[in-house]
Order: structure tokens, then sequence, then C-alpha cells
């Protein structure tokens, strides 16, 4: 909340969309088109199409397009993106109203899903309307109908799609009747328009592909919306969302005026749509709450989006100051920490020496000799993950030690999986024996998982890849685990899943593919019930304040101070963002990027990054 005012963000939905909406942007401003690039690449894995090749080609600006996969597709990536470059400048919302599809893109704001894992359900469900739906329209009238009995929806077997007050009414069904009731109300001289959408949403006519929506949704993992979230279906807020409520999104009327009218009467508010032309606000605007809701909108097909952004935010302070510090800094380094699989017998061995105490209790906090265990593994439990994790944070903490005394602070840190901890704790978010019973007990958690494994691909495109995965129902089993690099990728499931997807890996050329010698499917939905029970134990914790950016591995951007539970519970079973996390790295300036622990497993994944942007890796 800034100056006593609210900050509410307006998400609409289809019917305004357009080609080189959020071009200017793109082009412009790093974070949108970070999250734009981001986002892309997972619609072109599940859809098979490109969303920046869509909006930013050869197509005239201002131009509709209809269908409802790149509609749906289009809206929730450029929406999204808008969102976090305004969070990232510190307009920072204290509620969000999603609306439609809005719905979507808000619950991924509100971080109730991934915006990966929202997108997911994004693209199944307008894939199941086109299959299972026949086309439909919609007409949005200005004004009220009461007036003209004989113009009304119903009259013309159409069903009322929403409503936003007496301002406008929307009408959804077939494409006939809609057209039959546009050149009426043209004669009358009515204001109207027929969206550009090729479904009759919000209406009976989508209540085919229901259930496949819902199986989709059901397989997500929802959490608590981390601010306040307006339901567009009854202006309503909602303290937990899950598949029911975000398919009433797609299939009920809108009726989120009563949210505007609320917002009017409680004080001062700060409304900012989000969507492609503005429409929530303009219909703000002609209601005439310009007395205590002051609205903006930002994109519009006749540019100047960016002024406007710079406009909105001037009063506001960055969300991470100390970042921000950090882009400042002309000589820019970051550590980066690895994780299990870079352990060996014998790590350690030069530190262990110098660092007799710190040995010592480490060995106390853990039950075990820390140093045998590393130097000699007598009883071969080094490759067991209750064992793996505290030994590799352990030498990881030393190497940083050791490192920190004779360098400078890095300006960034970022860990790759385990390696996140390590991270954590050269940020001074918990000391070392805090690092060491929370990987402890990860360790713990995640071996309970005993069924499933994982799979190296090495040298195959997200494209290749994921058209594997698509060629194969059995494959839908799979996920990927680490998105390690450009050219490596690892993904977990079931054994023998993978086992049959070797084959069609390689024949689509795959450099390599490589079964991991680990005990489960660990960063998949095969590890939530560890996500579910560490992050109970992680709220007996106390964290504090990050004195320099981490790099989250869920999201490649800093952690907030408020949200490290939430993303060290979620890391457990979600993607590992690494070949984000080096690219925003690289955007914020980073000149080298040196890998602090045991090994060099990630100064080697850096060459895979060489063509793309020019950087100094080491190890040490």
């Amino acid at each position: 909340m800034a100056g006593g005012e609210r900050i509410v963000f307006l998400l609409p939905g289809q019917g305004s969309q357009y080609l080189q909406m959020g071009a200017e942007l793109f082009r412009e401003d790093a974070t949108f088109r970070t999250w734009v690039e981001r986002l892309d690449r997972r619609v072109l894995e599940e859809a098979g199409f490109s969303v920046c090749e869509l909006l930013f080609g050869a197509g005239k600006s201002g131009t509709p397009f209809a269908r409802a996969l790149h509609a749906h597709a289009a809206i929730f990536v450029v929406e999204y993106a808008l969102a976090r470059s305004l969070i990232e400048r510190g307009l920072v919302p204290d509620a969000i109203l999603g609306v439609s599809l809005g719905e979507f893109v808000a619950a991924a704001v509100a971080e109730v899903l991934t915006p990966e894992a929202t997108l997911s359900c994004v693209l199944a469900q307008a894939t199941a309307i086109e299959a299972q739906c026949g086309a439909g329209g919609m007409l949005a009238i200005l004004g009220g109908q009461s007036e003209f009995p004989e113009l009304s929806g119903a009259a013309h077997g159409l069903e009322l799609a929403g409503h936003a007050g007496e301002f406008q009414h929307v009408l959804s069904g077939q494409d006939e009747p809609i057209r039959t009731l546009a050149a009426k109300l043209s004669e009358r001289g009515i204001a109207h328009q027929i969206l550009p959408v090729s479904r009759a949403f919000h209406s009976s006519h989508v209540d085919a592909a229901r259930d496949a929506c819902l199986a989709q949704m059901a397989r997500m993992s929802f959490e608590p919306p981390r601010m306040e979230l307006i339901s567009g279906t009854d202006g309503q807020p909602r303290t937990q969302l899950g598949p029911e409520q975000l398919w009433a999104a797609v299939r009920e009327p809108m009726a989120y005026f009563s949210a505007i009218e609320r917002l009017a009467a409680s004080g001062k508010s700060l409304l900012v749509d989000l969507g492609p032309s503005g429409s929530i606000a303009n219909l703000i605007k002609m209601a005439g709450f310009a007395g205590t809701l002051r609205v903006h909108a930002i994109l519009s097909p006749f540019g100047g989006d960016l002024e406007r952004i710079k406009a909105l935010t001037a009063d506001h302070s960055p969300v991470s100051e100390v970042a921000q510090q950090a882009t400042r800094n002309p000589d820019m380094i970051a550590y980066v920490f690895p994780g299990q699989g870079a352990q060996r017998m014998g790590m350690g061995a030069e530190l262990f020496a110098k660092y007799p105490a710190l040995v010592e209790r480490a060995s106390e906090i853990l039950g075990y000799s820390v140093s045998e265990l590393c130097l000699r593994d007598p009883e071969r439990r080094l490759s067991d993950t209750r064992y793996t994790q505290p030994a590799l944070f352990f030498v990881n903490a030393l190497s940083y030690y050791e490192k920190s005394a004779s360098a400078a602070p890095p300006a960034y840190v970022a860990g790759h999986s385990l390696g996140e901890y390590n991270a954590l704790l050269a940020a001074g978010v918990f000391d070392w024996e805090t690092g060491l019973r929370l990987v402890k007990q990860r360790g713990e958690l995640m071996s309970q998982a005993k069924e499933g494994g994982m799979l190296a691909v090495i040298g195959l495109s997200q494209e290749a890849l994921q058209g594997v995965l698509r060629s194969n129902a059995a494959f839908e089993s799979i996920d990927v685990a680490n998105y390690n690099s450009p050219a490596q990728t690892v993904l977990s499931g079931p054994k023998d899943v993978l086992a049959s997807a070797r084959p069609a890996l390689e024949a689509a050329r795959a450099k390599a593919v490589v079964p991991l010698n680990v005990s489960a499917a660990f960063h998949s939905r095969y590890m939530r019930d560890a996500a579910r029970a560490f992050r109970r134990f992680l709220d007996e914790v106390a964290f504090a304040a990050p004195r320099i950016p981490v790099i989250s591995n869920i999201d490649a951007r800093p952690y907030e101070a408020d949200r490290i539970r939430e993303g060290l519970a979620r890391q457990i079973d979600s993607s590992v963002q690494w070949t984000e996390t080096i690219r925003y790295l690289r955007q914020m300036g980073v000149r080298d990027i040196t890998e602090v622990g045991f090994g060099n497993s990630l100064t080697n994944l850096l060459r895979d990054f060489h063509e793309e942007a020019p950087n100094a890796a080491k190890s040490c």
C-alpha cells in the first residue's frame, strides 16, 4: 500500500488481444522480456508454437486474433510478464482481481501455482475446449438491455456471459445468432462489439471440456494465495483456490463489478489494468468512480507502454534495494554452489584440517563423523541422500569461509538444488548450524521416497525434448527436474517409463541419455509428500532477510524475505530453473560467475552458455 492507497492489479481475459501487444516492452524492458521468453519456452514445449513469433512477428500492430489456444497463451504470458515487471519496479499489489482467463494469471502472480504450472493449465484448457466444444462467439453490448427486450440475448438463444453493472453486458453463443443480434443493434445505434474469440466462453457451450480441464488441474499442488485474490465470478475474495474455482472462471458469468463498487466505497485505491487494451479500466472510468479510484491502463496498440510504466512506478522503490545496488557495481561477481551429484570421496580433505572445531561440531549435530564419511566412507553411505546432503552442504560451507576470508563479497549468490542452502548461508539468512540441521531433515524426508529415477538428456533442444515427451501417453508421467543449461535437461519419473523413453530420446538425436545414480525422482510431483512435510518443519526455523540477493531455484529471481519458507519447500518438488538463473545473472550485469564448493560441475555447465553472452566462469 503506497501513501494510504490500495494497489489493485486488474487482469482481464480474452476479447481485446492483438498482434504486437507488449512489443515495445519486449524490446526495452529486461524483466518483461525475460519472463516472456521463459514462458514462451513452456508454450513451445507443450503446445508446439511460439508466442514471441505469434505476437512479435510481421503481423500488423492492433490486428486481433481469435484462436483459443493462441489467445490463451499470449494473454497469460503478456499479463504475467507485465505483472512481474511492475512488481520488480516496486509497484507491489495489495490485491489482484482476475476476470475469466485473468483469474489464472492472478493465481500465478499470487503464487497459488508456479507460473509454468498455471500456464500448463491454461494450455490444457484451451486444447480441451478446442477439441470438445463447437465454434461460437461472444458479443459485448455497452449499456443495459432493459429498454430493448426484443434485443435481449435470451430472445436470440444467447446466454449472459457477464456484466459490468449496467455499463456492459456480454453474451455468448453460436456465431449466427450473434451476427443477427449485432446487425439489429447496429440498426438501433446501440454500441456493441463482436469479440475476437472462437468459442462461447462463460456459457453451457464449454461444458463438454469440464472433466478434461478439472482432471488436468487436479494434478497441480495449490498453495494459499500470498495476497488478496478477488474472483471475477462474484467479486469476492478467495482465501483458497482450486480446480473447481478456476473452472468457474471459465464457465460462469463474469460479475466482477461488485468488487469495483466495494473498492470505491472502502477508500482510495490505485487500479492498474494489465490487459491488452485497458478494457476494464475504460469501463470503470465510464462508471464514474474517479473520486476514490485512480485507474491506469498500460498496454495500447498505439504504443507508449514503457513511458506509462515509468510514470506509474516513478514514486515506488524497487522490490530489492540490495539487488538494485548490486546492479550498479561495475565489477560484479556471483558465487554459485553445487548440489547433489558433485560429491566424491575425499572431498573436503584440505579444509577439515583448517577448521577442526567446525568439523567436530558438525559431527555432533549429525551423530556421525563427517570427516570419516567424506574422506573414507567405509560404509558406502556418501551416495545415500540422507548423508550426501549434509556432507556436501558442510564442505561447500567450509569452501565459502575459505573463499570469503580473502575476497570481496559477491553481488549475487545462487545454488543448484541443495547448493541453494549454501547461497542462503552466504547471504546471512541462517547460520551454518541451522543450515546443517535443515539439510539433514531435508535429506531424511527425501530419502523416504523410494520410487522413481532420473535421466540426464544431453544435446537435445527443449522443443525436440518436449516433442518426444508428447509422442507417447505413458511419458505424461515424466517431469522435467532440472533445466541445467541450453544443452542439458534432467528428467524425473518412474524408472520403467524413463527406460522406455530412452530409445525415443536417442532417436531424436540426443547426444547422450544418461540414467543418474539416485534413489528417487527428485524435483518432481513424486516428491510432493516430502515437500509438504518439510514445509511444516520450516515453521520452526527463524530466517533473516538476505544481505545480498539469493537467486531462487523455482523462479530464477531474488528471494524476498517472506518467501524463503515457501521457496525451500516448493524447491523439493519443483523444477530447478538453473538455465534461467544464469541468464538472470548475466542480465543483471554479472561479470564473473565463480563456483564455490567441491568440484566443477556448475563451471562445466556454464560452457553451454558460451554463445549466449560473453562471461568469465571459474571454480574454486
